[in-house]
């Protein structure tokens, strides 16, 4: 029942976290402001003006940058949190560097990533795995949240308080979104932030809370910047560069963990999955569709349907299908193969078939540790990654794909081989920032007597994240 998987198994944790991240962050509305207990604040708009011209002065700077989001569509809530710790020196100047480790959470699925951004390059790593790339100072700090993430100028009421030795402005009735904060076309709700200063009138923290409308989402988005002006840490030098793999696009691998961690964890799938693997030396050709549902509206329910069709072109011309229909419902598992009555069986349980859809979801994902390269283009909807792989990978999917041909792949192996090329795309919807669809292909051929054989095989799979009925 199991499928190879060339991916992810999440790591299940508690949603709680998110509850405990908020509660830590003090991420909520704030009214204190307005309570006459304390005494207001005058002039806070210019107190908050000189607090940041403060920060913007500094050099260097230490921060804590902690960030939750849900995208709410229909009755799917898609949850991301991060904690941040940066590192700036040399701000403003051209040698500018920075030091960022960052765990990241996308449903249930964390992954760990540190960045050290030195002359102009950026050395990351991705649960592990070495990558650079280069960009300029500007592009690099675009990517993240800004140290003084609130701009007074896009908000109509700005009051301010004194409490407990210090001083908390907050800024309501928002005009605007703060432009770093959304995607590129989004429907304003609510926007509110607030920052808290030393006594002093130093800058300590800043909180910006947003929600907003895009496409056919509801997006709540809450960040916290705690700042350390007098920090003495330092960054260190780059070393063992040659081990990091260079690529086009920074954020790639990145985006790539997180559409797998919403994968992984969404309830309400619709996915459409297809899969060729073809051999001209013997004239194989295997093709196998899926068609994916999964709800958890009402209990939990999935339906599994596959049809293989195995077909010679060659000699013989024979063709061969099978379908399958696996179902679970109502906690019992049951599978109808071709005329065969369906059968039930109760040692199947949720979560194994659980872990079945989501092999099929991630299947078509490649891991950070096959990729050689990864570049980004745009359409009017999605981003569009591509993600050249290294021999590893392309090795691995010529193994898969004659096992899956041949009870017997061994009469291939004294065959000479040529890989070509081993490819995988990850689409993005821009509105929502959820996959929308994911593959590979491999190209390569063997070669007999002076003449090439191609062998490919390829798999392109469609995901709808957000179904509500099935």
């Amino acid at each position: 029942m199991k499928r190879k998987s060339k991916l992810y198994i999440a790591i299940g944790c508690s949603i709680a976290l998110v509850a405990l991240i908020v509660a830590v962050l003090g991420i909520v509305r704030n009214t204190d402001t307005t309570d006459p207990t304390y005494p207001p604040l005058l002039d806070a708009a210019d107190i908050y003006d000189q607090a940041v011209a403060e920060v913007n002065a500094q050099k260097s700077i230490c921060a804590t940058v902690s960030y939750i989001k849900e995208t709410t569509i229909g009755a799917e809530v898609f949850r991301e949190n991060s904690q941040q710790q940066l590192l700036y020196e040399n701000t403003g100047a051209e040698e500018f560097r920075s030091y960022v480790t960052e765990s990241l959470t996308a449903g249930t699925h964390t992954v760990e990533i540190t960045e050290l951004y030195d002359d102009g390059q950026c050395y990351f790593t991705v649960e592990g795995i070495p990558f650079r790339c280069q960009l300029t100072p500007e592009d690099y700090l675009a990517r993240y949240t800004p140290i003084t993430p609130i701009n007074p100028e896009i908000y109509g009421s700005i009051d301010g308080i004194e409490r407990n030795g210090e001083k908390v402005i907050s800024f309501r009735h928002a005009a605007a979104p703060e432009d770093w904060a959304i995607p590129e076309s989004c429907t304003l709700q609510y926007a509110e932030g607030t920052a808290y200063l030393s006594k002093e009138g130093q800058l300590k923290k800043s909180v910006y809370i947003i929600s907003y409308t895009t496409g056919n989402a509801f997006v709540k988005y809450s960040v916290s910047v705690e700042l350390q002006l007098d920090s003495t840490q330092t960054i260190p030098a780059p070393s063992d560069i040659q081990t990091y793999t260079p690529v086009e696009y920074i954020d790639g691998p990145r985006t790539l963990e997180i559409a797998s961690g919403h994968l992984m964890d969404c309830g309400n799938i619709d996915a459409a999955y297809l899969e060729k693997i073809h051999c001209q030396l013997f004239g194989d050709l295997r093709t196998t569709e899926i068609s994916m549902q999964t709800n958890h509206t009402n209990g939990w329910f999935a339906q599994v349907d596959t049809t293989v069709t195995v077909e010679n072109t060659g000699k013989t011309g024979s063709i061969s299908t099978k379908h399958q229909t696996e179902q679970f419902q109502n906690n019992t598992y049951s599978v109808h193969v071709d005329d065969v009555d369906s059968t039930e069986n109760q040692e199947v349980s949720k979560n194994d078939m659980r872990s079945y859809c989501q092999d099929i979801l991630v299947s078509t994902v490649v891991l950070p540790e096959y990729i050689s390269n990864v570049s980004v283009t745009q359409t009017q909807t999605t981003l569009q990654l591509q993600f050249h792989t290294n021999d590893d990978f392309a090795q691995l999917l010529k193994s898969e794909a004659l096992t899956y041909l041949y009870q017997n792949p061994a009469i291939l192996q004294d065959k000479e081989y040529h890989a070509q090329t081993a490819l995988c795309y990850l689409h993005i919807d821009k509105s929502t920032l959820l996959p929308v669809a994911s593959g590979f292909q491999l190209t390569g051929n063997y070669t007999v007597d002076d003449l090439d054989y191609p062998l490919t095989y390829s798999a392109d799979q469609n995901y709808q994240l957000y179904k509500t009925e099935h």
